[in-house]
């Protein structure tokens, strides 16, 4: 075999090699439509803020969150319904777990739900589609007290720190204004029930103005202007 071959033979496997190597590493999601209904009455919902998020996870074992592949934000409509766009292929060397994207529902005076898919032996994925798509989510209606309301925004609160606190620097919470907006608005309606209960989405973000201002996210009190009463 000549030199010319032989060259011409290594060549051509490393493109095959990167080939496959992108081609293992890329991911993607088809559209997302579904629709949104109080779980009593069963009509829909309108003006349920939605957030879908697909977590890239990292670490030694895979488990620690370390970016976001894809982060929407959406509002249903009269109807109830609301919608992601599909999305990919996007090369990201992070594992996809098998059940993004993670679905999070608020509107106020209803308790937020938290959706992912069931997991599959395959632990991790390359198409993230999610099993809400087509479907009718159910949304309950909160019936305690004011100080219950408030613990249970407290538990919201909780699960949304790492949008605002995350060490993956990428500035997510500026990609959920109204869901920020949707909280915010809630804390209003609670006066005297927050403190010691629920850290606003706001305060949070205007607390940690000059960490965002060093990391490159900009003002956080800015971005807020407009967003917030």
């Amino acid at each position: 075999m000549t030199r010319k071959a032989q060259n011409a033979i290594a060549i051509a496997a490393s493109l095959l090699w990167a080939t496959l190597f992108i081609l293992y590493n890329c991911k993607w999601s088809d559209p997302i439509t579904a629709t949104v209904v109080d779980s009593e009455t069963g009509q829909p919902i309108e003006g349920v803020v939605v957030v879908a998020d697909w977590r890239l996870k990292g670490g030694l074992e895979g488990g620690n969150p370390v970016g976001h592949l894809a982060l929407m934000e959406a509002v249903t409509d009269k109807a109830g319904t609301f919608h992601f766009p599909g999305w990919g292929p996007r090369l990201s060397l992070s594992i996809l777990r098998d059940w993004e994207p993670e679905l999070f529902f608020f509107k106020n005076g209803y308790s937020y739900l938290y959706m992912v898919n069931q997991p599959n032996s395959r632990w991790y994925s390359w198409q993230a589609n999610s099993s809400v798509d087509g479907t009718h989510v159910k949304l309950k209606q909160f019936r305690g007290t004011p100080k219950e309301y408030a613990e249970k925004m407290g538990d919201f609160g909780r699960t949304l720190e790492s949008y605002f606190f995350g060490d993956d620097k990428s500035c997510a919470w500026k990609r959920i204004p109204r869901m920020i907006a949707a909280m915010d608005e809630q804390v209003q309606s609670l006066p005297g029930y927050i403190e010691g209960r629920f850290s606003a989405p706001h305060h949070q973000l205007l607390d940690a103005e000059e960490y965002y201002l060093k990391i490159g996210c900009g003002s956080a009190k800015e971005f807020l202007t407009g967003i917030t009463k």
